[in-house]
C-alpha cells in the first residue's frame, strides 16, 4: 500500500459536538504479532460478532504501530475512545473519519482540538 494513513493522536471534536481520544491508524493483521499488547475489544455500533474470549481487537506492536484481528479486512481503521460514558474502543474507517459531511462540503467529521 503506497498510500500513507495517518492520523495524529490527540483529542478531535465529532462535528455533533462530543470529544474523543485518537490512538492512532491501525491495519489489518491475521495473526497477532509477537509481543503484541491487546489495547482493547474494538467495537463498532452494531457489532454483535466479537464474543468474549475472542482474539478480535486492536494491538500495539513493540514498535508503537497499531493492528486489528477481524473477521474481515476493513482497510485502515482510525482507533478511538469517546470521552464520556464508557469509553469503550472503536473505530471507523480512515476514510471516513477525515471526510467532509454534508455531500462534501460541510465541516469535517472530526476535527483534531488538542494534544
Amino acid at each position: 500500500m503506497s498510500q500513507s494513513y495517518t492520523i495524529e493522536p490527540g483529542t478531535y471534536r465529532h462535528y455533533k459536538g462530543k470529544d474523543y481520544t485518537v490512538i492512532g491508524v491501525a491495519h489489518f493483521a491475521t495473526s497477532i504479532p509477537e509481543n503484541a499488547e491487546l489495547l482493547g475489544r474494538a467495537v463498532q455500533s452494531g457489532d454483535e460478532m466479537n464474543p468474549a474470549g475472542s482474539r478480535v481487537g486492536v494491538y500495539e506492536r513493540d514498535d508503537g504501530t497499531l493492528c486489528y484481528i477481524s473477521f474481515e479486512d476493513l482497510g485502515w481503521l482510525v482507533v478511538y475512545r469517546p470521552n464520556y460514558g464508557d469509553q469503550l474502543l472503536t473505530f471507523r474507517e480512515h476514510g471516513e473519519f477525515i471526510e467532509r459531511v454534508d455531500s462534501g462540503l460541510g465541516s469535517p467529521r472530526f476535527e483534531r482540538i488538542g494534544d
